[in-house]
């Protein structure tokens, strides 16, 4: 797990929080946010897995053929995005200690390529919360306890992977006066992570208060 040339989807979970909380720059918050993301994605599934083939949800039968293939498509990615991450922090760590100095121009092209992995976990993020919006009060109401923690940890992904994308963008602006491109990309980053903090939220709202009614059409 110290190779950040490895695979996080291939480790075990214990070997993964070992290595999570070693003084090693990766597995660092980034792989950590692709792996919450990966758990809300997953949990999500098994609700599908529970659900479908039931005589109450027969009319959902698209609806979960379509929610499923979603969320497996995020699960697989979350885990790609974190050995990203990883990997992407690794290589820009390396310039911090090079020497001679790395020149400015590299140390901008290291962080720019860190800066995208948490951006693209924030877009998945937003695409399995819409996912699990859909199927509050359309599937088995007896996992509306691991729909809502599906919602928690989508959420969390989103958050984390924001404070990512900060960290990266203050290192950018310690390196240039003006602005840069990277600061619209976090714009947009922010306004995903703040719809799919809402949705996350209602779909806890929704499953705490009353699970059997849908919230979305």
């Amino acid at each position: 797990m110290k190779d950040p040339a490895s695979s996080f989807s291939g480790a075990s979970l214990g070997d993964f929080t070992a290595a999570l909380g070693e003084k090693t720059p990766v597995p660092g918050g980034g792989a950590a946010a692709g792996s919450a993301l990966a758990h809300g994605a997953a949990l999500g599934e098994m609700v599908l897995s529970f659900s479908a083939g039931k005589k109450a949800f027969a009319d959902q039968t698209a609806l979960f053929e379509e929610s499923i293939v979603t969320l497996k498509i995020v699960r697989v990615r979350a885990l790609e995005l974190a050995d990203e991450d990883a990997r992407g922090f690794a290589a820009l760590s390396a310039t911090w200690t090079a020497t001679p100095p790395c020149p400015i121009a590299d140390q901008l092209k290291a962080i720019r390529v860190a800066i995208t992995p948490p951006i693209l976990i924030i877009q998945s993020a937003h695409e399995a919360a819409e996912t699990l919006e859909r199927l509050v009060g359309r599937s088995n109401p007896r996992l509306v306890s691991d729909l809502a923690i599906a919602a928690g940890f989508v959420a969390l992904a989103a958050e984390a992977a924001e404070w990512n994308v900060k960290v990266n963008l203050d290192s950018i602006h310690t390196l240039v006066a003006d602005g840069d491109p990277a600061d619209a990309d976090a714009r947009r980053s922010g306004d995903i992570v703040t719809r799919t903090r809402s949705i996350c939220d209602r779909i806890v709202d929704a499953c705490r208060t009353n699970p059997t009614r849908t919230i979305v059409d």
